[in-house]
């Protein structure tokens, strides 16, 4: 009987010995040709959507993009501003760059024409001021699914002022 726990033992032993680096390898490629696949898989983004009671809060980050010829700011979200990257992240280049207006003060010149330049080309247009949003949209549960109710603006970050 002994011999028979042992084998089984090793058996299983061997399995994932051969699984995990096959199934690690497996991300390794399905990341390189798509997206990675850890966020949406493992951590469902756990961090950006809160349940109160039947009512969600979703937190939600967009780069606004004014134009001189046009009233209301172009809504980007950070994976369209942020598409060459990998979503993983994003989270963390915001976190470490965008966290706050002190360190965004700190860009040099060539940080601000890349901003520039990357709200250009994704909208098409000249662009005049540049802002990072961070907003809280209120949600509730109704016959028709998930509706709006309210948002809040939680944080504003200015990139790249008007001239």
């Amino acid at each position: 009987m002994k011999s028979t726990q042992r084998k089984t033992v090793k058996r299983i032993f061997i399995f994932f010995l051969c699984y995990l680096p096959i199934q690690y390898g497996l991300v390794g490629v399905v990341g390189y040709y798509q997206a990675e696949p850890w966020p949406a898989f493992v951590f469902p983004g756990f961090k950006n959507v809160h349940v109160y009671e039947g009512q969600y809060a979703v937190n939600q980050f967009f780069i606004e993009v004014s134009h001189p010829d046009q009233i209301e700011p172009t809504r980007l979200t950070l994976q369209t501003f942020f598409d060459d990257m990998p979503l993983s992240m994003i989270p963390a280049f915001m976190r470490s760059n965008l966290s706050d207006q002190e360190h965004v003060n700190t860009f040099s010149v060539e940080t601000l024409d890349w901003f520039d330049q990357r709200a250009a080309e994704k909208t098409g247009r000249e662009t005049n001021e540049i802002q990072m949003l961070h907003e809280r949209s209120f949600m509730q549960r109704t016959e028709d699914g998930l509706e709006q109710d309210s948002a809040q603006v939680i944080q504003r970050v200015q990139i790249l002022r008007g001239e």
